[in-house]
């Protein structure tokens, strides 16, 4: 056994790979699949009215229900048709796009409406503090779906006025 010579470099160390942590390693297949579900739900939402389709109101009687990829004159339903001669996927199509405009403006009216009451709240402390606390531990208090239907038959429904109800009584959580 030789000694090696002091004047020689040695080679450099072999960089180790660093293991990612436990619960990433286990939720990779969650995210995947929840992106999965979200590009699907768009796609759905804003692909499928640029297809040359079916008026989601307009009713056919004579296509009436029909199986998926059955055809009424040259046409194709995809998903098929209710009793009334309706494509199932145009409908579905224009549902989405109806709950995601509801869900995203509701989710802004809050962000809003928090963060804005949020940083008041941690700037000026004391009796304003109280005061925001004790307007959030009364939203709470109060069940919100009796709220929502309270207040929609006092102002009466629709899309605006569901969206901002909504942000109104969600900006507590």
């Amino acid at each position: 056994m030789t000694e090696r010579n002091q004047d020689q470099p040695t080679a450099p160390p072999v960089a180790r790979r660093k293991r990612r942590p436990a619960w990433l390693r286990e939720i990779r297949g969650s995210i995947a699949a929840a992106t999965f579900m979200l590009v699907g739900v768009l796609l759905i939402a804003f692909a499928v009215p640029l297809l040359p389709g079916f008026d989601p109101y307009g009713q056919d009687l004579s296509a009436g229900y029909l199986q998926p990829f059955q055809s009424s004159d040259d046409r194709f339903h995809l998903f098929g048709t209710d009793p009334l001669g309706r494509d199932y996927l145009s409908r579905i199509s224009r549902g989405t796009q109806v709950s995601l405009l509801i869900g995203f403006s509701a989710m802004m009216v809050s962000l809003v409406i928090g963060v804005t009451l949020g940083l008041i709240a941690g700037f000026f402390r004391g009796a304003t503090e109280s005061v925001i606390m004790g307007i959030a531990d009364l939203q709470l208090s109060i069940p919100r779906i009796l709220l929502l239907i309270a207040v929609t038959a006092v102002i009466g429904a629709s899309l605006l006025n569901l969206a901002l109800l909504l942000g109104f009584t969600g900006w507590v959580s």
